[in-house]
This record gives structure tokens, C-alpha cells and sequence, in this order.
């Protein structure tokens, strides 16, 4: 796809603040990027990427991708030759086999870095490395990486990286494909002001998108601005409760609604009292969508022994952005004890899901949990397990779940004795 008002993809590219690339896979990922489950499952070691200092210390790209075509040459080889009759050396070829394996696997962990720095020394003369430079920004976003991590930031300088570096038609990448995989990061980082400028580049190009992809990021800007409004007044006051997660990836610390899900937060507060988290796995992890955890069976199919109240349909209610902590259910008033961490907006959780807290420090650790599906039993990771919950932080008042049956029998004034609705939300719209 070229932009009908310029000569050559040069003139695009010089509009983007950062890099962009190719129509065929754009359409695709614009029918994934906002493709999320509606709900998170009902109840129901990775290395670290090489940096670009780490890859001087390395062979060069090109000596990388020769070594592993030689070695792939020389496996095909060996499998062809293997002797029949003779055991001894058939053992002796597939010890070679093995050997000549583990070197490719070593020299592929090395690749990515040298790809970058390749790149970044000759854009024009590498198409190999500047496809698998694309692969890694839309790897960090999809999870698809060798990683397997969600790493919007990374994605995001990785694709200022290639525009920095410069696009060649001789790479093979339209400059539309960066563009849009910056979108996503941008969108994911919550910068929606620069993911509007960029969708209105692409636009600008000639290519159409599809109209959901506006209407969402619409609707993200909208509750946005609501919810940094919100985050101001409560800074003011400075007095919601705070829990502490150590975890086997890190320590990640969250800040709990109260103003606006009092009983959702009087029962997580309680749970994490009584030590109910302790030990237990965020069993399924879906990069750029959410992490689930709470579940006694690490596979989310139980829950505290009871259900609490649903807080997301009323009028004043937060909603999912990057970090928010939110309560899995099975439909209305069935929550419990799982809950989930959001990895980005997302609004078909709003009004489907109690949005009740947020992620105030560690949410780079949350994006680094190991990619799990509860769903399957072999995963290649062990999932990331909570050692210890604890609360750091709260009001001058017990903490107690309201239990579905008791709801009725509690209320008070339209209020559980949990908590109180008070403060912002007589002041702000939803």
C-alpha cells in the first residue's frame, strides 16, 4: 500500500513519529488487536531479552544466520546418511545431530539482538534483520516473543527504533505495518492522544481501518480523562487502602477502591488478612489481556465458599485500564475470591466486571508473569505464584465480605456496612 499524495514510501515515513510497515498484515491485526475475551475464564523461566549492548559481545548477525544455515544444512545431511545395521553409528550421528541442535538453539537466543544492532547499522542492506526486528515489536505485543511477555514500552521504542534507523523498500516492510503496531503500543501505554495522530497517519496513506478500531479508542479517551480526574481528587485525600503482592517474578502493589466498590474491597481485604492468597499461582496469563489468579485449585474452578455482590452496574464505576484489578465472576452477584489484573483498556470489562483497585507500583512485573493457560496442564512454565499478601494500608473500620444471602438483610441506606460511597463520585459523570 503506498500514500497516493507522495512518490515513495520515503515521504510517509518522514510523517510518523515512529516506524510503520505492510497492508496484508496491518488487516490482520486490526481484526485481533481488540479481540480480547469479553470476560477473563469464568471460575472455572524465561530470559530476559538481549540488549543492544549485549550484541557487540556477541558474533554479527550475519554470522549468526550462517552458522545456523550450515548447521541446518548439516543436520539435513546427517539424517539422509544415517547408516542402516549399524547401531554404533547411528548413535554416533545422532549425538552429532543433538550436538549440532543445541548450538542452533544457543545462536537463536543470540539472534535477536544481533538483528537490532544490525539494523540499525545498515537499513537498507539487511532485509532479514529488519523483518525480524518487525517480528520482535509485534512479538512484545502479542506475547508471541521468545519471551512470551507483554512489553508495550519495548514495542514502542523498538518501533521508534526502525523509524530512527530508516524503512527501505528493499526490506520488504511497509512503512503502514510499524505504524500500526505503534498504535497498539501507544493505545496499551494509555498515551491515546498520540494513538489518534498515528491511526490519523495511516488513515492519511489511503488505507481504510476498520471503524471499531476508532469507536474503541473513542471510548478509551472518553473514561480516561474521568478516570485521571478521579485519580487527582484522590490523591488529595490520600487514604485508600494498599495491598502488597510478593510474588516469584517480583513485588507489585495495589491500590483498592473503596469510594466506589466498597463491598468488593471489604471482602478482598479480608481474604488477604486471613492469608487466602498466600501460595496460590496466577493460573492463566494472556499477554495483552489480562492475569488471573485467586483460585485454592490454581486452575479456576473454585472460590471462597460464597458470592459477593457485583459493584459495576451502577452509574459510578471505574473502568479497565493497564493495571486494574478486577473481580472475575460467573455473571451478576457470583464473585468471590478470583480476580484478575487488566494489561490494557478494555471495554467489554466495564459493566461486566467489578473494577475495584489498581496497580500503584510493579505493573512491569505483572507484564513479566509467565504466559500460563489454566486450560492446559502441559504449559512450558511453571506459573508465577504469590508468596505473600499483605496489607500495607487502610480506614479506621473492620473489613468483611457482604455475602450475596446476606445482602438483603445488611443494606443500609443502599450501602453495606463495609463501606461508604462518598467523595468523587457525586461530582463526576460516568
Amino acid at each position: 500500500m503506498r500514500n497516493p499524495n507522495c512518490q515513495s514510501s520515503r515521504c510517509l515515513i518522514l510523517a510518523f513519529t515512529i516506524v510503520l510497515a505492510c497492508q496484508s498484515a496491518i488487516l490482520v491485526a486490526q481484526e485481533n488487536l481488540f479481540a480480547p475475551t469479553t470476560t477473563p475464564p469464568v471460575n472455572a523461566g524465561q530470559a530476559p531479552p538481549a540488549t543492544i549492548g549485549q550484541a557487540s559481545q556477541q558474533k554479527s548477525f550475519k554470522e549468526i544466520m550462517e552458522t545456523i544455515r550450515k548447521n541446518e544444512a548439516e543436520i539435513n545431511r546427517l539424517y539422509s546418511s544415517i547408516p542402516i545395521g549399524f547401531p554404533e553409528v547411528q548413535k554416533e550421528h545422532m549425538a552429532k545431530i543433538e550436538t549440532m541442535r543445541a548450538n542452533n538453539n544457543t545462536l537463536k537466543g543470540q539472534l535477536k539482538s544481533a538483528a537490532i544492532q544490525s539494523y540499525m547499522s545498515d537499513p537498507s542492506g539487511n532485509q532479514e534483520a529488519a523483518k525480524i526486528v518487525f517480528d520482535i515489536i509485534s512479538g512484545r505485543l502479542d506475547g508471541n516473543s521468545i519471551e512470551g511477555n507483554f512489553d508495550p514500552n519495548g514495542a514502542l521504542e523498538m518501533a521508534d527504533t526502525m523509524i530512527r534507523a530508516g524503512i527501505e523498500e528493499a526490506t520488504g516492510i511497509d512503512v503502514n505495518d510499524v505504524a500500526y503496531q505503534a498504535f497498539r503500543a501507544s493505545f496499551a501505554i494509555q498515551d491515546f492522544a498520540r494513538a489518534e495522530t498515528i491511526l490519523n497517519q495511516i488513515e492519511d496513506s489511503g488505507l481504510k481501518l476498520n471503524p471499531s478500531i476508532r469507536s474503541r479508542l473513542a471510548d478509551a479517551r472518553t473514561k480516561w480523562e474521568r478516570e485521571l480526574m478521579i485519580r487527582r481528587l484522590e490523591a488529595n485525600t490520600n487514604d485508600l487502602p494498599r495491598v502488597k503482592f510478593e510474588t516469584t517474578e517480583g513485588v507489585f502493589v495495589v491500590e483498592l477502591y473503596e469510594n466506589h466498590a466498597p463491598q468488593t474491597v471489604g471482602n478482598f481485604i479480608n481474604l488477604v488478612e486471613k492469608q487466602y492468597y498466600d501460595g496460590l499461582t496466577f493460573f492463566t496469563v494472556r499477554p495483552g489481556e489480562y492475569a488471573q489468579s485467586g483460585c485454592r485449585l490454581n486452575s479456576g474452578t473454585s472460590n471462597a465458599g460464597y458470592q459477593i455482590p457485583c459493584e459495576c452496574y451502577r452509574e459510578q464505576i471505574r473502568h479497565h485500564f493497564a493495571g486494574t484489578l478486577s473481580m472475575v465472576n460467573r455473571g451478576k452477584d457470583t464473585g468471590g475470591s478470583q480476580f484478575f489484573v487488566a494489561h490494557q483498556a478494555n471495554k467489554d470489562f466495564d459493566g461486566s466486571n467489578t473494577a475495584f483497585g489498581r496497580v500503584i507500583e510493579g505493573l512491569d512485573v505483572i507484564y513479566g508473569f509467565k504466559k500460563v493457560n489454566s486450560a492446559i496442564t502441559n504449559s512450558e512454565y511453571e506459573p508465577t505464584k504469590i508468596i505473600k499478601a499483605e496489607v500495607i494500608r487502610k480506614r479506621e473500620h473492620d473489613y468483611a465480605p457482604t455475602r450475596v444471602a446476606e445482602q438483603s438483610k445488611n443494606k443500609v441506606g443502599g450501602l453495606t456496612p463495609s463501606g461508604s460511597l462518598q467523595t468523587v463520585q457525586d461530582n463526576i459523570g460516568r
